[in-house]
């Protein structure tokens, strides 16, 4: 056992020696490397939950985007949806006006 260098009478710093009450590593009844260690585990544990708490949110972002670029498959669908519409209603409209003209039913046809 060590020496210590001041003998602890009051719970006070002092000794060199882990068993003396107070002394160098020890305060009151738990030394002050338990406490170390405790604050050590309750940062590393915080540290897991938040590294836990990224990965969530990485795996939400990454779902987030598959979600937005089978959004934007979609719309480019609609869009050339409407797009082959338009061009079918334009081909529809040119049809009648030369199937007026053939029969006889269009004005301008009917004068010329």
């Amino acid at each position: 056992m060590a020496i210590p260098a001041n003998p602890d009478t009051s719970n006070s710093v002092g000794a060199t020696d882990d068993a003396s009450k107070g002394g160098l590593l020890n305060t009151g009844s738990d030394t002050i490397l338990n406490g170390i260690n405790n604050a050590i585990a309750a940062n590393a544990e915080a540290a897991q939950t938040a590294a836990t708490a990224a990965g969530t949110s990485a795996s939400n972002a990454a779902t987030s985007a598959t979600n937005a670029a089978t959004s934007a498959t979609t719309a480019s669908t609609k869009a050339s949806e409407a797009a082959a519409d338009a061009v079918n209603t334009a081909a529809d409209a040119v049809s009648t006006a030369a199937d007026r003209i053939q029969t006889g039913l269009d004005r301008t046809a009917a004068s010329t």
